[in-house]
C-alpha cells in the first residue's frame, strides 16, 4: 500500500519529507521493524517509541508516524497522538475489516467476559460460527487464540479482525436486531443493585435466544 493511500484519512496531520514510499506492515517495536515498515512512534508510561526511531530507520523503517519532526530523512506523518490515531492507519491498512463482520460490542466495569462468553455460547448453539475478543483469550470458532493483554493494540486488534473476518465472514443474520433488545434491557436496571442487574441480563439473553430461535425455526437450548 503506498504512503498517501495509508494515511488519507488520518486527520490533523503534517508532512515531512514526504514521498510515496511503499508501505508493507506497521511496526512500533525498533527491534523487529523491518524494510517497508511504518515505525509508530508511541509513548508509554516508561518509555517512548520516539527515542527508538533511529534504531527503526537503520532496520529499515520506510516512513515514520509520530508527533514531532524526527531529525531523519525518511517520510514523517506528524500526528498530535500517534496511540490514538494509529487506529486510523491500522484499519485502513488492513481494509477495514471489522466492516465485513456483524459485531456486537459490550462495554461496562464488571461482567463484559460473561456476557460475551454467554452470546457467543448462544450464537455457536444456533450454529453461527463466532469470534470472541475478550480479557482472558480470543476465539474464533473452537479456535483458542491465547492473549497476554486485557486489551489489544489497534494494529493487533485490526488484524485480528481481519482473520475473523477472513474465516468466518460477513452474516445476512439480523444480529444487530436480534440483541439490540439486550442493551435495552440493561439500561432499565442500569441503577438498580447487582442482583437486579443480573436478573436483567438473563432476562434480556433468555429473549435474544427466543428471538434467534424463532427466526431460525430450530430449538435452542440454553443451560
Amino acid at each position: 500500500m503506498k504512503l498517501e493511500d495509508l494515511i488519507k484519512n488520518v486527520t490533523g496531520k503534517q508532512l515531512k519529507n514526504f514521498e510515496n514510499v511503499e508501505i508493507s506492515g506497521i511496526s512500533y517495536n525498533s527491534k523487529t521493524t523491518k524494510k517497508g515498515d511504518i515505525f509508530v512512534c508511541l509513548k508509554g508510561e516508561h518509555s517512548d517509541g520516539h527515542e527508538f526511531a533511529k534504531m527503526a530507520y537503520e532496520n529499515g523503517a520506510s516512513a515514520f508516524f509520530c508527533e514531532h519532526e524526527l531529525d531523519l530523512s525518511a517520510p514523517q506523518v506528524i500526528v498530535p497522538s500517534t496511540r490514538h490515531q494509529i487506529a486510523e492507519i491500522a484499519a485502513e491498512f488492513y481494509e477495514y475489516p471489522s466492516r465485513k463482520t456483524n459485531l456486537i460490542g459490550v462495554t461496562g466495569t464488571n461482567g463484559k467476559t460473561t456476557v460475551t462468553t454467554l452470546i457467543k455460547n448462544i450464537l455457536s448453539s444456533c450454529g453461527i460460527k463466532t469470534g470472541l475478543i475478550g480479557t482472558i483469550q480470543n476465539e474464533i470458532g473452537d479456535m483458542v487464540l491465547p492473549t497476554d493483554k486485557t486489551t489489544p493494540d489497534a494494529y493487533d486488534l485490526q488484524k485480528l479482525f481481519l482473520r475473523m473476518a477472513e474465516e468466518i465472514g460477513y452474516s445476512a443474520e439480523r444480529l444487530p436486531d436480534v440483541f439490540s433488545q439486550m442493551s435495552v434491557w440493561l439500561a432499565k436496571d442500569a441503577e438498580n443493585d447487582r442482583k437486579e442487574e443480573a436478573s436483567a441480563l438473563a432476562e434480556a439473553l433468555l429473549h435474544c435466544a427466543d428471538r434467534l430461535e424463532q427466526e431460525r425455526s430450530e430449538p435452542l437450548e440454553v443451560v
